[in-house]
Order: C-alpha cells, then structure tokens, then sequence
C-alpha cells in the first residue's frame, strides 16, 4: 500500500457535514456548519481488509452521524479487529462442527 511504500504512519480524519457546503440542487449553500475530527492515533492496521473495515467504523460512523463511536479507539489500535476476527473463527468453528454432526448421522429408514 501508499502508506508502506512511504513508511509513513495513517492518521484518519473525518468530516461531517460537508453536503451543506455544497449539494446537487445547483450548488445553493444550505447551511456553513461542519464538523471535522482528526484521530490522534496512528492506525495499525495489518491488512488491507483490517484497514477498510476500520476506517468505515471509525470515520463512516463520524461521518454519517457526526458522532464518535464509543469503541472507537479499539478499532484504531487494532483491538476490535481482532475480537471480530476470533468470533468469526468461532462462528466458522462452530458451523464447521455441525456439517461433521450432520454428515455423521445415519440415514433414516423409512418403513412402507
């Protein structure tokens, strides 16, 4: 990625509001006030789908709400992905367990 190749850290920023600015109903202001957020952490995030899925929880959520997510600060450091990557291991577990039960099931016989 951009940010590896120049070894430089990522910061996330996020802005709320901006459609006020300016719109698709001929470009007429509606409104002057937006809210922009700059994260002080630097994400590290270890993939590509961790970054995604972490910029849109975190920066998604401000942007569309112009809130901050109360777990925010665990997706920017890495904690959230991977507590969402061991419930899915779990869940994948677990349906992994029932196609063996099932498979292992005898046939039932029908009797005529």
């Amino acid at each position: 990625s951009l940010a590896r190749m120049s070894k430089r850290p990522i910061r996330m920023m996020g802005m709320h509001g901006l459609n006020h600015l300016w719109n698709i109903d001929g470009m007429n202001v509606t409104g002057r006030n937006i809210k922009v957020r700059a994260y002080p952490y630097n994400l590290c995030a270890k993939s590509g789908d961790e970054f995604v899925e972490s910029f849109n929880k975190v920066v998604g959520t401000f942007g569309a709400s112009g809130e901050d997510r109360a777990d925010w600060q665990d997706w920017l450091n890495g904690d959230a992905w991977k507590e969402m990557a061991a419930n899915k291991k779990k869940l994948e577990e677990k349906k992994e367990s029932k196609k063996i039960e099932i498979a292992e099931e005898p046939p039932k016989q029908t009797t005529a």
